[in-house]
């Protein structure tokens, strides 16, 4: 196939009736969509295909079908359609930002000790932009984005990632064994893995980045616990450490509190510690706009300065 990339016949506008045609399958459907006449459609696509010097379309009986030809101009139609329209919604935001919505879902341990820093920081610049945020694991994170219910998810990175979605590091965080004083190995300056496993684990539910962590070191280290107690939210599990029942591996910043009080203790259980990634994650092909770009930025922000929550700012990008 040769033909004159540059030539005039080459326009967004001929692309634009190409892929209604490719859409709609037929050519007067593609006409009543574009409100144009069904010749000045047909004339157009000739137009393309000779500048092409190939067919794009098999004319059937009822309708028109793909060529293979066709099939991958479809898919440089596809982007530059896309990209046409996401500048449009642009420039529509840029002029309206400072009104508008974030949709957004978090695992638990981001949504409830990341997340509420960004959102009051968030808040006080831009208080008619409202923010809808859902808080479940990560597993039913990415079943949101890949729904396309949510513009931006929040996850432990553990979770395993389709190809349309891209996933960016902005922080890391501890996990660390705890249990309540009363616990027996509690007042232990010395515990064996072993000894540590004979007991109760408390986990989190399936699909939990918090339980993924803990399946996959344990894994890696060859041991099994001697019997296990699933709940569903961090906050369950805390509820059942402070009555002096089982050991667990829990977020640093969702058991600061708690250990400042004496109400739980961390185990001198090296092979435990982890430290796990942090990412938000979004579909590849969707913009961003001005108003998710912000609130990642006080994120980043937030992230780099709170020591407290011991967070690193990793500046990576995950595919």
């Amino acid at each position: 196939m040769s033909y004159d990339a540059q030539g005039p016949w080459l326009t967004s506008r001929r692309l634009g009736i190409f892929f209604a045609v490719a859409e709609e399958g037929s050519l007067t459907r593609a006409a009543a969509r574009l409100a144009l006449s069904q010749p000045a459609v047909t004339r157009e696509l000739r137009i393309l295909e000779r500048g092409l010097a190939t067919v794009l379309f098999e004319r059937l009986p009822r309708g028109v079908r793909l060529t293979e030809a066709g099939e991958t101009l479809l898919a440089g139609a596809r982007a530059l359609v896309r990209l046409e329209q996401d500048t449009c919604e642009a420039l529509g935001e840029l002029a309206a930002f400072g009104r508008g919505s974030l949709v957004l879902a978090a695992s638990n341990t981001i949504g409830n000790y990341v997340l509420p820093r960004v959102i009051v920081a968030f808040h006080r610049l831009y208080p008619r932009v409202t923010i809808d945020v859902r808080i479940t694991n990560s597993r039913e994170v990415l079943r949101l984005l890949g729904e396309d219910r949510i513009g931006l998810g929040f996850i432990e990175s553990e979770a395993s990632l389709s190809g349309d979605v891209e996933a960016q590091v902005f922080a890391s965080d501890e996990l660390v064994p705890v249990v309540a004083p009363s616990h027996p190995l509690a007042q232990a300056s010395r515990i064996s893995l072993d000894e540590a496993l004979r007991g109760i684990m408390l986990l989190r539910e399936e699909g939990s980045g918090i339980r993924a962590a803990v399946e996959s070191r344990l894994q890696r280290l060859g041991r099994v616990p001697a019997d296990t107690l699933t709940l569903g939210t961090t906050e369950a599990i805390k509820d059942v450490l402070r009555a002096g029942i089982g050991l667990a591996l829990l977020p640093r910043p969702a058991v600061a509190t708690e250990l400042a009080a004496g109400l739980l203790v961390v185990l001198p259980l090296r092979r435990l510690l982890m430290r796990r990634r942090l990412a938000w994650v979004k579909r590849r092909y969707r913009r961003l706009g001005p108003a998710y770009t912000v609130f990642l930025q006080k994120l980043e922000e937030l992230g780099s300065s709170e020591s407290d929550l011991r967070m690193t700012v990793e500046r990576r990008l995950e595919s």
